[in-house]
């Protein structure tokens, strides 16, 4: 959902995590040199045919959606409130369409205050959450988001 050309690297999508070298020597040469192939049976198991999933949505989504792939892109650098909780928020905006996009990176669920900027209703575009529902402009909200998940709210344009 972040601005720039979507990448994901041989096998991210399976979260795959292979050794790197970590003397500074050999650190080039194994980012570059060490083979990695994909292992695709975790295409066929449980966790990857879930992951696959979550994927194929998210290209949907950044499909179907303008601002995720016009426009402009701003990140809430709000220690106290977001990164202190390994949450990082960040919007995308195009014309009137309105996206939050909210990470949470940490093994416990968090709640986030946000100020919205425009009023409306939020629709949740993954699995898991409500809308937000009579948001005015300026209202604080507290939103959740998942462990090590995220959400998408878009404002749902009448």
């Amino acid at each position: 959902m972040a601005k720039g050309i979507p990448l994901l690297w041989q096998g991210e999508e399976f979260t795959e995590n292979y050794h790197i070298p970590s003397t500074s020597d050999s650190l080039a040469e194994g980012r570059v040199e060490l083979f990695r192939p994909v292992r695709w049976d975790y295409f066929y198991d449980q966790v990857g045919k879930s992951t696959i999933a979550l994927v194929r949505q998210l290209i949907t989504i950044r499909k179907q959606i303008p601002e995720f792939r016009l426009g402009e892109s701003y990140f809430y650098n709000d220690y106290n409130n977001y990164q202190s909780k390994s949450v990082v928020l960040f919007h995308r905006q195009y014309g009137a369409n309105f996206s939050l996009v909210a990470l949470n990176f940490s093994d416990q669920e968090q709640m986030v205050a946000f100020t919205f900027p425009f009023t409306g209703n939020y629709v949740d575009e993954l699995p898991g959450y409500e809308g937000l529902n009579q948001i005015t402009s300026g209202e604080v909200r507290t939103i959740n988001v998942h462990s090590n998940y995220g959400r998408i709210c878009t404002l749902k344009q009448n």
